[in-house]
């Protein structure tokens, strides 16, 4: 056993030496068998011939014995990797094309995989993610504090539960904001998920205690904003951090790799949930039944399952609910609240609004670039077919010398495995790139969405399978076409002289044909993409958000009571009335299409003097408002400064809630009952004074809403509704903010205020639809490229394989036209049959990605028309140029050739 390994060994580690004795013993095989034969009376030479013949083919005993030393596999792929490079050296060009090709292709579906896996498959960074779990009820994952105390003294199957909650902090005093992202956690937060800082300690039951007071205002800083706003200082611990004008006492660092429990969202700053009634004491988060703002996390018990803690839940749910019950909401929602569930959902990748935002986004783009990557695929199989054909003399030497098909398949498909190879490397780099690129296109301009792109074990899994998968798919079909012929057949098409014969069906056109319909599908899905985002943006909005500049203001900072609070703002609004360059200014509840919304039922009067309910989409505006939006008013009258709190309630509709509301009459003077002025304790009437023309409310893709617009002075809220300020300006917006800023600080320096632009955050409501028609036509484009070179490619193979055949054309009268209109018919052919075919598939693919689109229908003729047009003529000028360059041969220098 031991000397056969030793021999085995041998022939691995010294294959030269393992070679020349082989031929040794072939030689002296042969010898003794010549001399056998000439003892018995044959001739010397006659008697070589015939220990040949005997012997058989020397070639395939060698590789038999080879085959037999059992390491040769190693020195054969070694020797098919080298005699691949020389291939490749030998052509540079279809090398390039296709390392290029297969590292976009690859490159593309690696960086799209890469935010996939960020996004919905990679676990949190926290110990034993598998364990966790996530609260919520029905459909919504929002709680109360008093629902989490409830559940955090009642349950007894999880060894642990936190709540948090996010929040934004202010780091300015006054002035213009310098906002911090920030959470407020329970003291289990970082004891539940197993993480611990990298400097100081982390936030525990006693920094969370309600009533604390000063004792919990403490702060863990991240790692990024550590090293950002501190420069990593090593002694940050023990400092002190302004928070909404508040020192907090810094306690702790928390590691680079830990961003917190939400996929695509980080933190600068995490406090205690109780210190919420020092940043907000006139909050009421911890009081407040009716307040949902707190996320629910656990991790289930030893011995736990998820079946049994569900079952535990259900059973809680009941009193947890009944203990927490709000007071102050109609009899009918209480109903509702008490038969609350409880139910849990792993939580091992977190939970993010990433997911449902662009999860299917992202799974269409990675079907998208699969295409793109099959595309390339059908290319370099095409090309490959195109040079097997091309090197069938050298492949029907190989086999008339012995080289067997299984040999000569594992060649070929070695240098289609090492182009990949090549190219996915590429690729990798190319993902690299494109990866962060990616996540900026799902960013909101200043608040970049944090992804961890670090590859994991799925990321390399899949750019290896891509690299051999790949190899596979385009290089064994043109390997065992190659190989397929008798070495008879081989030499005879290798001949020179002959002409080619074509097959209606080879495998290169039917290629051709898919790569052409492949190509037309992705072109047509980039077509309707972005025909459905240029709709969304170019549609009626009802209000014109250019040349609008939105104002938040900060007023925590001067501890004002309710009633002084109102008089600043007011006086806030007329100083910014005031501003050189402000044409109007507003204030508001909402602003459009910023996500949010205020909605709530109302009652209208029937004929027989009852009342039914209808539901309502409200927003509280200023005087001034449907001026500085630009939305038309219609009838009646806008908000005045005299409808105030104190005087009878008002209100505006938009077309759409007039229609409901009010069918086939004039709603202005007619009046409405509502019951959110009382808190549910009585309906109270509202009349209508104004219409307005229909105006986006949450999305630019749902219709107008049934809207009613309230003055901002009568909020139906218990405290006084700041709002949101709309600055509509002339110019530049730099001197408004310089001016606003300058306002600010003569009516309170404590004052602090965030700006941003109306048409920005427009803009980023289509985030969504935005990036897919970027990338969709990015990727329709490079197919397009790629099937243009695709089809230059077969047709100059075509053309110099069908050189004599086109010289004895010529030579026999046919004019150089109809050679061209000949090359450029049977290339017609193939993308008249791929085109239907990618029409096809197209409209069937948009079907079911309907809901993707806006304002178009699957089958939109002019995409359909527009794409379809744009390939044919490309392949109409990938074809040209080859078949020009075939027709202008000079035959007779062809014919000599031969």
């Amino acid at each position: 056993m031991l000397n056969d390994w030793t021999y085995r060994l041998r022939q691995l580690l010294r294959r030269d030496s393992a070679e020349a004795d082989l031929q040794d013993e072939l030689a002296f095989h042969l010898e003794r068998e010549t001399e056998k034969l000439v003892r018995a009376g044959m001739g010397p030479e006659q008697a070589r011939r015939e220990a040949r013949l005997a012997a058989g083919g020397l070639a395939q005993i060698q590789e038999a014995v080879r085959e037999q030393w059992n390491w040769g596999w190693c020195a054969d792929l070694w020797q098919d990797a080298r005699y691949a490079v020389r291939a490749m050296k030998q052509s540079p060009v279809f090398a390039g094309v296709a390392v290029l090709s297969l590292a976009l292709g690859i490159g593309a579906n690696a960086a799209i995989f890469g935010v996939l896996d960020a996004v919905l498959m990679k676990p949190l960074p926290v110990r034993e993610p598998g364990r966790l779990v996530h609260f919520s009820r029905k459909n919504d994952d929002s709680f109360t504090y008093p629902i989490w105390e409830q559940v955090r003294d009642r349950q007894d199957v999880f060894s642990g539960v936190f709540a948090y909650g996010n929040g934004r902090f202010d780091l300015a005093s006054g002035g213009e904001k310098k906002p911090a992202q920030g959470l407020f956690v329970s003291g289990d937060y970082f004891r539940t998920l197993g993480v611990a800082p990298l400097l100081g300690r982390t936030i525990t039951k006693e920094d969370d205690r309600v009533g604390g007071g000063s004792a919990n205002a403490v702060a863990v800083l991240s790692y990024a904003f550590w090293q950002r706003a501190y420069g990593g200082d090593p002694h940050i611990v023990e400092r002190s951090i302004r928070l909404d004008g508040l020192p907090f006492q810094v306690i702790g660092v928390m590691p680079r790799g830990f961003f917190g429990v939400e996929v695509g969202q980080s933190f600068d700053v995490i406090v205690p949930v109780t210190s919420v009634t020092l940043l907000h004491p006139k909050g009421g988060e911890l009081e407040g039944r009716s307040h949902w703002w707190l996320t629910l996390m656990g991790r289930l018990g030893d011995g736990v399952g998820m079946q049994q803690a569900a079952a535990r839940l259900k059973a809680l749910a009941p009193l947890v609910y009944q203990a927490s019950l709000p007071t102050d909401i109609p009899v009918e929602f209480q109903k509702g609240f008490l038969a609350g569930r409880l139910d849990i959902a792993p939580a091992e990748t977190g939970i993010s609004n990433l997911r449902a935002r662009y999860g299917r986004a992202l799974l269409v783009l990675m079907g998208i670039v699969g295409l793109v990557l099959l595309i390339a695929c059908v290319n370099i199989a095409n090309l490959l077919l195109a040079r097997a054909s091309a090197r069938g003399r050298e492949i029907a030497v190989r086999l008339a010398m012995g080289a067997g098909r299984f040999r000569l398949v594992r060649q070929l498909l070695t240098e289609s495995i090492l182009l990949s190879l090549i190219g996915t490397a590429c690729g990798v780099v190319l993902a690299r790139i494109g990866g962060p690129l990616i996540v900026s296109l799902i960013s909101e301009p200043g608040e970049a969405q944090f992804l961890d792109l670090t590859p994991d074990w799925r990321v390399v899994s899949f750019a290896v399978g891509a690299a051999i998968l790949t190899g596979m798919l385009f290089g064994l079909a043109p390997a065992l076409r190659a190989t397929r012929l008798t070495t008879a057949e081989a030499l005879k098409q290798g001949s020179r002289g002959l002409t080619e014969r074509r097959g209606g069906w080879s495998p290169g056109r039917l290629l051709v044909m898919a790569q052409v319909a492949l190509s037309l599908l992705l072109l047509v899905g980039a077509g309707l993409f972005a025909g459905s985002l240029r709709k969304l943006v170019k549609q009626d909005l009802g209000f014109q958000a250019e040349g609008v500049l939105l104002m938040v203001p900060d007023l925590r900072g001067g501890k004002f009571s309710s009633e002084t609070e109102d008089l600043v703002v007011e006086d806030l609004l007329a100083r910014a009335r005031a501003i050189p360059g402000v044409r109007s200014a507003s204030r508001s509840a909402e602003t459009p299409v910023d996500g949010g919304s205020w909605q709530w039922d109302i009652r209208l009067k029937t004929p027989d003097g009852g009342r039914k309910k209808a539901h309502a989409w409200v927003n509280l505006v200023s005087p001034g408002y449907f001026q500085t939006m630009r939305t038309p008013l219609l009838r009646g009258r806008d908000v005045a400064a005299g409808d105030r709190a104190n005087s009878p309630h008002v209100a505006i509709l938009n077309e759409t809630a007039a229609r409901e509301y009010f069918p086939g009459v004039d709603p202005v003077g007619k009046f409405y009952y509502d019951e959110a002025f009382q808190q549910g304790a009585k309906e109270f009437p509202v009349q209508v004074i104004g219409l307005v023309k229909d105006a986006k409310y949450r999305t630019l893709r749902d219709a107008a809403p049934p809207t009613i617009y309230l003055p901002i002075t009568q909020t139906p809220t218990p405290e006084s509704e700041i709002g949101i300020f709309e600055l509509r300006y002339e110019g530049s917006s730099a001197g408004v903010i310089a001016g606003m800023k300058e306002a600010a600080r003569e009516a309170d320096p404590r004052i602090s205020l965030e700006f941003r632009s109306l048409a920005t955050q427009v803009s980023n409501s289509l985030l969504q639809e935005r990036l897919v028609a970027t990338l969709a036509a990015c990727f329709g484009l490079l197919a397009l490229v790629l099937a243009s070179a695709g089809l230059y490619g077969v047709v100059s193979y075509a053309a110099a394989r069908r050189r004599n055949e086109m010289a004895i054309r010529m030579a026999l009268g046919s004019s150089r036209g109809g050679v061209l209109g000949l090359m450029l018919r049977d290339l017609a052919s193939l993308v008249a049959i791929g085109i239907p075919l990618g029409l096809a598939a197209a409209w069937g693919c948009a079907r079911l990605l309907h809901t993707m689109l806006w304002g178009l229908t699957p089958g939109d003729p002019a995409t359909m028309a527009g794409a379809a047009g744009l390939l044919s003529g490309m392949a109409l000028v990938a074809g040209y140029l080859p078949a020009r360059r075939a027709a202008r041969q000079d035959p007779m220098a062809s014919l000599r050739e031969e």
